[in-house]
């Protein structure tokens, strides 16, 4: 409600701070694909979160703060790639993505994100296996 209550008055920029709180995964998706569908029609959205699959899914950029300083600005694959920063930050890897990083040494990318992602990476080292 309170989302819908603030869409109506069309915002230029939108600012959520953990908007997943409380939700199942199911709805914290929906959440992600209305603020995607907003992004894509113009609207800035600056999301909180420490949702790191979902953000990786649906956001270009990623800035990680820590003691109010910038430790990080850029590209959220590059975030994934930088395992001891996202420790250090208190921010969980996606289990996609570590499972990706474990099977690098097999050609498989490691900042893979989505189940989608690693279906044909894995399917190819299997393939290979036979």
């Amino acid at each position: 409600l309170a989302l819908a209550s603030v869409l109506s008055l069309q915002p230029e920029i939108l600012i959520v701070d953990e908007p997943t709180t409380g939700q199942d995964p199911r709805m914290a998706k929906e959440i992600f694909e209305i603020l995607k569908r907003l992004n894509e029609a113009g609207t800035t959205i600056l999301i909180i979160t420490h949702h790191i699959e979902l953000a990786a899914t649906y956001a270009r950029r990623a800035v990680v703060l820590r003691e109010g300083e910038i430790v990080f600005d850029g590209p959220v694959r590059t975030l994934l790639m930088k395992a001891e920063l996202m420790k250090d930050s208190a921010l969980e890897m996606p289990e996609t993505t570590r499972l990706a990083s474990l099977m690098s040494s097999h050609g498989i990318p490691s900042w893979l994100v989505t189940v989608d992602e690693l279906d044909q990476p894995i399917g190819s080292v299997v393939g290979n296996r036979s």
